[in-house]
């Protein structure tokens, strides 16, 4: 999926209010910005909550890393921000948003 200017913006925005590894604690080294419900729902796509921030090794490469598996990946999130937080943002990514309307509020909001 391509990355836009929103895309990166948000990604940008995550590692700046979270310079560090939201699960090992890791700083001064390359941080990803891990979607914790997929880019493909647009009602999250660009919300700054459906954001971890995570060390390329916690992200990747590491046996404990959040892309094992999709059940892996529920339990390392929920781990990170708590089960009702979760749930809410399963709920909101469930709601229909397009992606043009989700990318205008959001650059209306954050766009510099």
């Amino acid at each position: 999926m391509k990355l836009d200017k929103a895309d990166k913006l948000v990604s940008k925005l995550a590692r700046e209010k979270t310079p560090y590894c939201q699960n090992c604690g890791k700083k001064n080294c390359v941080l990803n910005a891990h979607h914790i419900f997929p880019r493909g729902r647009s009602s999250t796509r660009y919300d700054l909550k459906n954001i971890l921030v995570l060390c390329v090794q916690c992200h990747t490469f590491s046996d404990n890393s959040v892309h094992k598996s999709p059940e892996g990946s529920k339990k390392f999130c929920i781990r990170i921000i708590g089960a009702k937080e979760y749930r809410r943002l399963e709920l909101l990514s469930l709601q229909y948003k397009s992606r043009s309307k989700a990318k205008s509020e959001f650059l209306e909001k954050y766009g510099k």
